[in-house]
């Protein structure tokens, strides 16, 4: 399925080429400690936002993961702050909806812009894989040097979440693999 007139779509910044968003989700922890699959100089962050791209021109995400250069990967750590992120607001009223694995809701409509960080400059870039099975080598990823603030209760929020034996969803985040020879890059500010 080609890309539809509308989609939200990336390029520049040192991309090869302009990739079509097709998802999002979350990656969090159980306490503040741990939850995010990247880490800045040693640091971790208790979640990490992920943005999915496919390359435009394979058509599909389907048909990206055989290619090197299929997919563009968005990372957005989550720090936590005193009060709630209104831009936020519709994913964690979503949340409340879906506890149960069996459930769904649809969400509130708001800006895909609104879930960067305020200034997306300067970020990271290395070539890597998906952090769930198959965990294909296809990833341009770009993780941003600058936080998206999320309150503790918002997070709570995830964390309440339940998998599909009716356990707690608490930690469903990959650990930081070795760099294994990879370079990272960092953009000019």
């Amino acid at each position: 399925m080609a890309a539809g007139v509308g989609q939200p779509t990336i390029s520049g910044g040192g991309l090869p080429g302009a990739y079509t968003f097709t998802q999002f989700h979350f990656h969090w922890g159980k306490n503040v400690n741990e939850g995010s699959e990247h880490t800045i100089n040693g640091a971790k962050f208790p979640g990490e936002l992920h943005m999915v791209h496919y390359k435009t021109e394979y058509g599909s995400l389907a048909e990206a993961v055989s290619h090197a250069d299929g997919v563009a990967v968005l990372g957005i750590l989550l720090e936590v702050v005193t009060a709630d992120n209104p831009k936020l607001a519709s994913i964690i009223t979503g949340l409340s909806k879906v506890h149960d694995a069996n459930t769904n809701t649809t969400l509130a409509t708001f800006a895909l812009q609104d879930l960067l960080p305020s200034n997306t400059l300067p970020f990271f870039r290395y070539q890597g894989s998906l952090t769930t099975p198959p965990c294909n080598q296809v990833v341009t990823w770009t993780v941003f040097k600058n936080t998206l603030p999320i309150s503790a209760a918002q997070l709570e929020e995830f964390r309440k979440l339940e998998e599909l034996d009716g356990q707690l969803l608490e930690e469903n985040f990959r650990p930081v693999q070795p760099l294994n020879g990879r370079q990272v890059l960092i953009s000019k500010i």
